[in-house]
């Protein structure tokens, strides 16, 4: 076998899971559910998953919003980023990325209002009250 038809076939025989990075601009709407990593200019995003909402109180049927996870790639140190519609109060989940505060949005969107199911926008915010805190964000 030549060397180049080995490689061909290792590489045919082992595909990638993720595809490579796709440029994401902050405050546009992009496809989360592929399996891509996003870049962003802070950071990196790759959905991980979504698993079922916790049970309500007290009951064993009723559960509350689905849980999607994301993972934020910034090293030295990464963060799983989850986000659920819970009970129904649809809002963005907030974290921080070298104390920067963003907003991912999922289901709806300040901006754009209703996103489909794969959609997501995430947001740079500059407040501290939109990073549920009482500080400047440094």
């Amino acid at each position: 076998m030549k060397p180049l038809s080995l490689i061909v076939f290792i590489l045919a025989g082992f595909p990638p899971s993720v595809s490579v990075a796709e440029s994401v601009d902050y405050g546009k709407m992009f496809s989360f559910k592929e399996p891509k990593i996003h870049e962003f200019s802070d950071f990196r995003l790759q959905f991980i998953g979504q698993k079922p909402g916790a049970f309500f109180p007290g009951s064993t049927s009723h559960r509350l919003g689905d849980v999607y996870q994301f993972r934020v790639i910034e090293p030295p140190m990464d963060q799983v980023v989850e986000w659920s519609s819970g009970t129904g109060d649809i809002g963005p989940t907030t974290f921080k990325v070298h104390k920067k505060c963003f907003w991912l949005e999922l289901m709806f969107s300040d901006t754009f209002g209703r996103l489909s199911n794969d959609q997501a926008v995430i947001s740079q915010r500059d407040k501290p009250a939109d990073c549920g805190q009482d500080e400047e964000v440094r």
